[in-house]
């Protein structure tokens, strides 16, 4: 006699609740399978949220199920009709333009993490009989020793779907086991608007459509568009910030970010591998290789680097740093996989590889992109875990060296070795353009010959028509790389390529020659001329260089004034401290008032040149009116990361509000840097810096994870007075900065009541 297994009530919680980490995972689970269910478009509504009979409600338009169904697959735990269709030959018979979305057969318990309690309508399409189910997860909890098999479910018939589509599915879910409010609805949003491959709902045969609908949150959002109707980017604004409405994932291409990008595809049969480099707009090649990954197929990579410019303006779109939105996102057959671009995340090992070399490998904050997997891709599924990501198969290792071999690694050899990181050269301002390095990517493309996997080239050739002038003796070494390449690749458009190169750069050395014999003629007629005007050429060159000094002299200049008030200030620390053993007496205040604005002024100079030089302030204007949450972002980005960045993690967060502020840009890049270097010497390693308030004020409050204030400190005052120091400094900063807020009108305080760390308040009325 043969025996069976028993399946315990328990199996429901190991596959619900605590598979399914949390809400917003749980959510998304059951949109797959609205999505799986080849629905067009599917509606998430909370209703009585702030009361206590909240319930959440799911509808699709998909195929829907019959009652047959319902007791024959839903009701069959792990069983998966996407599996079971493959196999069966009928694979998506009247949906085939879809492929499955997940194929574990365990998402529907996502509805036991939602919920107690749950009520299902389903109408199969072309049935008029609609059918519903009660689940009362709590019946499953009763005595872990009943048999799944034995707990009853509630079955009925219905007149109609409660959402109104003549076909589909709808979920109820009653006695939520969390709370929803407007915070934790605009957060569902945005990671929603992750999940879907922004390349999919580009798709006119196959649109994907997710809306979010609260009533209560509907006044709200009128209150919210009005603020939005005075922004720049009403787009990104209106996503980020409106609950009821289309979730949207914003294509990182259409947010209109001038970068460098690199994409690269695995053909669907899997035999060969296109990649195109593509900087600031302009197309600069493709090449196309054999596929030396035995299980890779049918996959897109598009990968961007973000240079200081587009991290900047990404922040202004999207209102949120890169790093702060996901760095690189895994999407397969439509659908995000977790925790893949998770801030922190990171599978690939980036910010290692960055580490081990200063300034030659890009790390996470330097990158965006997104993976792309379609088909049924067999070798790459998930842990049964919905955010454990996928299982480490061989094909997951292979897919790891796909992306930084061809990907990762050809960008970076781009960015980092030819147009030095896309971003402006701090003495001339200007970046390097792709025009501007021709015989580079020339060789950049040339050092493919090697590759035994090369099967064809395709340069841009409005690119390659005119050829560099300043390395022009290296040419004819490139044109027979090139011809060469072209000659073994059997490429007639890489033919004409060096042919046009090789007529132009003929062209231009017989120009060149003609340039030089006229000049030496020229030259032969004017010499004496030139004796006897040399003492008026000195006199015009002199005067020339008085009215317009070259910049790189100015810039130099600079350096050497920056230099030199480094230097003062370190001296007057050292005067400062030698002079505390006289404290409290008559000359010792007399004396330190007047080093107080020596101080002040060498750190004027300080931030004079790190405005000038990175910032882009004009310091003429005196007081300027901004948003100083753009301002915070600029300057910490531009002026203080190079010197911090590596030893200092500076996050900025706002209410999302603008705070128009009048201040002088200069004084208060002083107050952020005696902040920060404070923040330095208390050992910290992050600060945190919160804008936020009304109409009326702004609050602007730094909060430091360092060795914090000493606890003999009683009176939080004392710590602005001159001279007074926790950090064994010169006492000089924080009363700099109490004069500066005070001069914008505000006050500033030292929230004594912090468990660890150091935090400062600055309330300034707009």
């Amino acid at each position: 006699m043969d025996w069976n297994f028993k399946v315990s009530t328990g199996l429901k919680n190991i596959i619900g609740r605590e598979l399914i980490t949390n809400e917003f995972i749980a959510i998304f689970e059951l949109v797959k399978n609205s999505y799986d269910a080849g629905a067009k478009n599917v509606v998430i509504e909370f209703k009585n949220i702030y009361s206590e009979n909240s319930k959440i409600i799911i509808s699709d338009d998909g195929h829907g199920m019959n009652g047959q169904d319902i007791q024959d697959k839903w009701l069959f735990v792990a069983y998966s009709e996407k599996i079971e269709g493959k196999r069966a030959g009928t694979y998506r018979d009247n949906f085939a333009e879809r492929v499955y979305a997940g194929a574990k057969g365990v998402g529907r318990f996502s509805c036991d993490r939602l919920g107690k309690n749950l009520k299902l309508f389903s109408k199969k399409n072309g049935d008029a009989e609609i059918n519903y189910i009660e689940v009362d997860w709590s019946d499953f909890e009763i005595d872990s020793k009943e048999e799944f098999i034995n707990v009853p479910v509630r079955h009925g018939i219905c007149l109609e779907l409660p959402s109104g589509f003549e076909c589909g599915t709808t979920i109820e879910i009653f006695e939520l086991r969390s709370e929803w409010n407007r915070n934790t609805l605009l957060e569902l949003k945005k990671s929603l608007s992750k999940m879907v491959n922004p390349d999919a709902e580009l798709s006119k045969d196959d649109q994907f459509n997710i809306y979010i609908k609260c009533d209560e949150e509907i006044d709200s959002d009128q209150i919210e568009r009005k603020k939005i109707d005075e922004l720049e980017n009403k787009i990104a604004a209106s996503g980020q910030n409106i609950v009821n409405g289309i979730v949207v994932n914003y294509v990182f291409e259409t947010l209109n970010i001038k970068t460098t990008q690199i994409k690269v595809e695995i053909s669907e049969n899997g035999e060969m591998i296109t990649s195109s480099m593509y900087d600031r707009g302009t197309f600069l090649f493709e090449l196309k290789q054999k596929n030396p990954f035995s299980t890779l197929q049918n996959i897109k990579i598009r990968l961007f680097q973000l240079n200081r410019a587009a991290k900047i303006n990404f922040r202004k779109i999207m209102g949120m740093k890169q790093g702060q939105y996901g760095t690189i996102f895994i999407y397969k057959n439509g659908f995000r996989i977790m925790p893949y671009g998770e801030p922190g995340d990171d599978v690939f090992g980036i910010d290692k590889r960055k580490a081990q070399g200063y300034n030659r490998n890009l790390g996470t904050r330097d990158l965006m992109g997104r993976i792309e997997i379609y088909g049924s891709s067999d070798y790459l599924r998930e842990t049964t875990s919905r955010d454990g990501g996928f299982i480490k198969t061989s094909t997951y290792f292979e897919l790891v060296d796909f992306f930084i071999q061809y990907a990762l690694r050809p960008l970076e050899k781009y960015v980092v070795g030819l147009i030095n990181w896309g971003d402006p050269d701090q003495e001339s301002g200007r970046s390097i353009e792709p025009e501007e390095i021709r015989s580079d990517i020339l060789n950049y493309i040339t050092e493919y010959e090697k590759s035994k996997l090369l099967i064809s080239v395709n340069c841009n050739p409005e690119l390659f028509e005119i050829v560099d002038e300043k390395r022009e003796n290296d040419q004819p070494k490139e044109i027979s790389q090139l011809k060469r390449m072209a000659e073994e690749l059997k490429s007639d458009d890489l033919q004409k390529l060096a042919q046009k190169i090789e007529k132009y750069d003929r062209k231009i050395k017989k120009e060149k020659a003609d340039v030089i014999r006229k000049a030496e003629e020229v030259s032969e007629k004017l010499t004496q001329t030139e004796r006897e005007l040399e003492t008026t050429h000195r006199q015009a060159l002199f005067l020339r260089n008085l009215a317009n000094p070259k910049y790189e002299n100015a810039v130099e200049s600079l350096h050497m004034i920056n230099t030199y008030a480094k230097s003062i200030k370190t001296n007057l620390d050292k005067v400062i401290k030698e002079m505390r053993r006289w404290e409290g007496t008559p000359e010792y205040i007399k004396i330190s008032k007047r080093l107080f604005e020596i101080m002040k002024a060498t750190q004027k100079i300080s931030s004079t040149y790190n405005i000038v030089c990175h910032a882009d302030y004009d310091i003429k204007k005196g007081k300027i009116e901004d948003n100083i949450v753009d301002f915070l972002c600029e300057y910490i980005e531009d002026a203080l990361f190079p010197r911090t960045g590596e030893i200092l993690n500076i996050e900025i967060r706002s209410d999302g509000q603008t705070h128009i502020l009048q201040f002088n840009p200069m004084e208060f890049g002083i107050l952020i840097e005696n902040i920060v270097y404070n923040s330095l010497k208390a050992r910290a390693h992050n600060i945190v810096i919160n804008v936020m308030g009304t109409d009326k004020e702004t609050i602007i409050s730094f909060i430091d994870d360092g060795v914090g204030l000493n606890s003999n400190i009683t009176q939080s005052e004392k710590i602005f007075e001159l001279g007074y120091t926790t950090t064994n400094g010169s006492g000089v900063g924080l009363a700099h900065v109490k004069k500066i807020i005070e001069d914008m009108g505000g006050t500033v305080a030292i929230d004594t009541n912090v468990k660890s760390g150091f935090k400062i308040d600055m309330r300034v009325r707009q």
